[in-house]
């Protein structure tokens, strides 16, 4: 694949204070939480998995130590979670209310995200794009702090991604998102062109290596690189937030791009 037409020093920039969105997250679940997480796979080594989510909770007070290696323990409830959606009521407990769920399947994703771009985790993940489309929804829900830290958080994953990896493109659209939805200004709107730029790039990049696209739509954009796109509408619904975005944009040309990234996810070739 193509060199990105990056500058990744910025990249690298963007991502300083990554570890905070874990941390803040990992200071606001409890062990009521961790526990429903736990017992979601029909209950099926609760014990274990509560184990395994709490040494992953203690990056709190160590946020530099190695996350848990990602085997079947925990990494089988962290993908059901993510997976869930608010009344599904998994783990077959008590309805938590919807903040409360919300930040349960932002731990989820912040984790298995995390754990993504260890060396020693690679091959075990599947349906990635799916995780951080969760997690931005969740992260919306949990509230501004949240939100706040999320571009950081983001944009350090995507500085740890392989270099062959097939999905760089969503974490590139997904940084857009989390930046818009930290705020534009006049500061940020250059690096946020530019990672549309990125992202354009790396789906054909990718879509050209497939001979076109895959999955059960591959004329769409993006989601017509990837087999999983079991979440494809959430990141269509993304594109049209884009588009409400950049209808309040006075700068032509930014929102020229905020309209272009919009329509490319949006808009259905068939």
């Amino acid at each position: 694949m193509a060199a990105p037409p990056f500058d990744q020093a910025r990249l690298q920039e963007t991502s300083r204070g990554h570890e905070r969105l874990m941390t803040l997250l990992c200071r606001r679940i409890d062990d009521g939480m961790l526990d429903e997480i736990a017992a979601c796979d029909y209950g099926m080594d609760q014990a274990e998995h509560f184990a395994a989510l709490k040494q992953i909770r203690a990056r709190d007070r160590t946020p530099d130590r190695p996350l848990v290696r990602m085997a079947w323990v925990p990494k089988e409830v962290l993908e059901l979670f993510r997976w869930s959606e608010f009344g599904d009521n998994r783990s077959n407990r008590c309805q938590r209310s919807e903040d409360e769920f919300h930040l349960m399947r932002a731990f989820c994703c912040a984790a298995l995200l995390d754990a993504y771009v260890v060396a020693g985790n690679a091959g075990n993940f599947d349906g990635t794009n799916a995780t951080v489309v969760q997690l931005l929804e969740s992260i919306e829900a949990v509230g501004t702090e949240a939100e706040t830290e999320t571009p950081a958080f983001i944009a350090g994953i995507l500085t740890r991604l392989a270099s062959h990896e097939p999905e760089r493109a969503f974490f590139i659209v997904a940084l857009v998102w989390a930046l818009i939805r930290d705020g534009v200004s006049t500061a940020n709107r250059k690096l946020i062109a530019d990672l549309i730029d990125w992202a354009i790039t790396e789906e054909a990049a990718v879509r050209e290596m497939w001979h076109g696209g895959v999955g059960m739509r591959p004329e769409r954009w993006l989601i017509g690189t990837t087999h999983f796109d079991l979440r494809w509408k959430k990141w269509e619904a993304i594109g049209r937030r884009l588009g409400e975005e950049a209808a309040s944009i006075e700068d032509a040309g930014f929102r020229s791009k905020l309209d272009d990234l919009s329509m490319r996810l949006t808009v259905d070739w068939t």
